[in-house]
């Protein structure tokens, strides 16, 4: 099994002095004896880009690992640790192959990515978790889904985004008008949820006002307060 790990620093009086680091790791999860494995030999290789859609040319973290006979045995791991210092996609590629006493040799190429971190080690969110929790359960890419409507809290396409002099307003009336046509194209939400109630809601910029993000429809998401606020919120405060 390959993996990328984000591990964030501890969260001290609302804000994460430490650093963060991710974790490239390979490991054997299950090991049946009746195979006869004589070998495990594979690679991860973890590449970073400034753009989600760009050339991940840049190799930031190799393992590799050459495991034989009494070496073979789940729960046997090797892991590479990197400081994280910028905000950056990741990408994962990974190869293995295993040799058998009896048989053909099993190979295996596998890619994961495009992910997202901050400069914190901190994933794009993508559900609610605690902000105390140091490392929340890994997204692998995927991104915040409203229940309520096809709309999502897509990832940003630049990581080097620059704050704006002089970003737009966001009012009341900005809220409403967001709200009232949220409700003409999904309808209400509380259709679906009884308890649903607009004032748990933040009305979340997906690329912040102060990045340039405008207030058109396609910008905007409903998000759960407490999700908004100490789990978005802290990550673009570490953008």
């Amino acid at each position: 099994m390959y993996a990328l790990g984000f591990v964030p620093p501890e969260r001290v009086n609302g804000s994460y002095p430490g650093d963060g680091y991710i974790v490239n790791s390979l490991s054997i999860v299950y090991a049946d004896p009746t195979c006869l494995m004589t070998r495990v030999y594979a690679t991860n290789d973890v590449y970073t880009d400034d753009f989600r859609l760009g050339t991940y040319s840049d190799r930031v973290s190799h393992l590799e690992v050459e495991w034989t006979w009494g070496d073979i045995y789940a729960g046997q791991r090797a892991e590479k640790y990197h400081l994280v210092t910028e905000t950056k996609f990741y990408k994962v590629y990974f190869q293995g192959e295993v040799d058998y006493l009896l048989g053909q040799p099993l190979t295996n190429d596998e890619e994961m990515g495009p992910l997202l971190a901050n400069k914190k080690a901190f994933e794009y969110p993508c559900f609610y978790y605690d902000p105390d929790q140091s490392s929340p359960y890994p997204c692998y890419g995927d991104v915040y889904d409203d229940p309520f409507s096809d709309k999502v809290m897509f990832m940003p396409d630049y990581t080097k985004m620059q704050k704006v002099p002089n970003p737009v307003e966001w009012t009341n009336k900005d809220r409403a008008e967001f709200i009232a046509e949220y409700v003409t194209r999904y309808g209400d939400p509380k259709q679906k949820d009884p308890d649903f109630d607009w004032s748990d809601y933040d009305i979340h910029h997906i690329i912040p006002r102060e990045y340039g993000g405008t207030n058109d429809f396609d910008n905007l998401i409903p998000l759960p307060r407490p999700f908004h606020q100490k789990n978005v919120n802290s990550w673009w405060n570490n953008y």
